[in-house]
């Protein structure tokens, strides 16, 4: 991924109220949809695509933790903000966000990253037939 679409797709985050993880919520890391530069990116960075297991859980969760948590998709920061997908163990956002905002939010995200729609996490050794080049 450019350097130019990680620095925007940075200061989009970077717009997310703050959340304290208490990293309970491994339960929630399942199938994951992203931007083709976020998941470009999460590849970069972990030397692996993202891909879940039998049970659907990301590979990036390692011991009760996310791996990848620095370099996260859109979704994942999501996860806890917004109201229809609060922390049931009692992590507390700054702010918590309504759908429309988070919907707002994803579209910033589309635009930072140029791309519009979806790669999804796939069980490990699948392929994806998303063939969308940069």
């Amino acid at each position: 991924m450019g350097r130019k679409v990680e620095q925007r797709l940075d200061a989009v985050y970077a717009t997310l109220p703050a959340l304290a993880c208490k990293g309970l919520c491994q339960e929630s890391c399942g199938p994951l949809g992203m931007t083709l530069p976020e998941y470009r990116r999460l590849t970069e960075a972990t030397g692996t695509p993202p891909t879940v297991d039998d049970s659907l859980t990301c590979s990036f969760l390692k011991d009760g933790k996310c791996s990848a948590y620095d370099v996260r998709p859109a979704i994942c920061r999501l996860w806890g903000l917004e109201e229809s997908m609060q922390c049931e163990f009692g992590c507390k956002p700054a702010k918590v966000l309504t759908k429309a905002e988070a919907f707002q939010f994803l579209s910033r995200v589309d635009k930072a990253t140029g791309h519009k729609g979806m790669v999804f996490t796939l069980k490990a050794g699948s392929r994806s037939d998303d063939s969308d080049e940069e």
